[in-house]
């Protein structure tokens, strides 16, 4: 952990909504192993065992909001990292549901969160918030970018940051939101876009294997592996300070093509097919600065990672 991320809090209780997601269990475990008591909370059926048994998961529906307050009451939550969301192919699908959880849900919390004193609450948006933007020859979007979102989902994401703004300002409570780039690594499940797993996931079985982009070769995407937003959402938890109410998250642009002659260059078994789509509601490149300045942290090089995975 960067020395620019020294802990305020040392007691109290971290409530991650949204904590059984892809995102949400690398923020849970890693606040875990930094000591930290986790209460991770999602729509997992009661009864259903916790993915880590290490910290506690507690079974809630934010569209709920009197379950919601509940949960807050029961527990000494002094920062809530909120996550829980309908993702893009599931809010283009159902518009009325994604609403329900993205928007009604969040305002519940953030309420909660009020009512119960908490002290700050980190929101993980999305780059989504900018809509299409190329972003070539100004070093990407940064936070003085205006907003422009194409999509229901990217809609939402924007609704809550002001939300959150509001509540910032009216009440005292300190909201922070990180709009997250393109977010791969192992291990996903329940995803629309498998492929950001299993580009780690087949590099590492050694046998051989494909992996299907949906996208054309030329086609360009901001990406970051999600230890290294775990690592940035567990860094706002506990930063004596944050300057600024939104952060992007620092990422790097790969064009679908290069990512793919990478990942067949550290695995011969690997092959990996590209589809036809085109990249549509968010920047290709994205301008980090913002974040890496004020804290001193830049995401492993996604490379890295990749050849990780492939050495097993």
């Amino acid at each position: 952990m960067d020395k620019q991320f020294e802990p305020l809090v040392n007691k109290g209780v971290i409530l991650v909504t949204g904590g059984d997601g892809f995102i949400g269990r690398a923020v849970c475990a890693t606040l875990h192993a930094q000591g930290k008591p986790v209460v991770a909370l999602d729509r997992t059926p009661a009864g259903a065992p916790p993915r880590d048994p290490a910290y506690l998961a507690v079974a809630c529906d934010i569209r709920d909001r009197d379950h919601v307050e509940q949960v807050f009451r029961q527990h000494a939550i002094t920062t809530v990292v909120h996550l829980a969301s309908l993702l893009n192919t599931a809010s283009r699908k159902n518009p009325r549901q994604a609403t329900q959880v993205n928007v009604d849900g969040s305002l519940n919390v953030l309420e909660a969160a009020r009512a119960s004193g908490v002290f700050r609450v980190v929101y993980g948006s999305s780059i989504s918030v900018y809509g299409s933007q190329p972003g070539s020859g100004r070093g990407g979007v940064s936070e003085t970018t205006p907003a422009a979102p194409e999509d229901l989902y990217g809609a939402t994401k924007r609704y809550v940051e002001i939300l959150g703004e509001a509540y910032r300002q009216r009440f005292g409570v300190q909201f922070v939101a990180l709009r997250i780039a393109s977010v791969a690594g192992p291990g996903a499940v329940n995803t629309s876009s498998p492929w950001r797993s299993e580009m780690f996931d087949k590099l590492g079985l050694h046998e051989e294997a494909e992996v299907s982009f949906p996208y054309r070769g030329d086609e360009a995407l901001p990406l970051l592996h999600v230890q290294d937003v775990a690592e940035m959402i567990a860094g706002l938890v506990v930063a004596e300070r944050v300057s600024f109410p939104v952060y992007n998250s620092p990422s790097e642009t790969w064009t679908l093509e290069e990512l793919a002659g990478y990942i067949e260059s550290l695995g011969e078994h690997v092959r990996v097919r590209l589809g036809q789509s085109n990249v549509s509601g968010i920047p290709t490149v994205v301008d980090g600065q913002r974040f890496t300045t004020e804290f001193g942290f830049s995401p492993t090089p996604l490379r890295e990672h990749l050849r990780c995975a492939a050495d097993g």
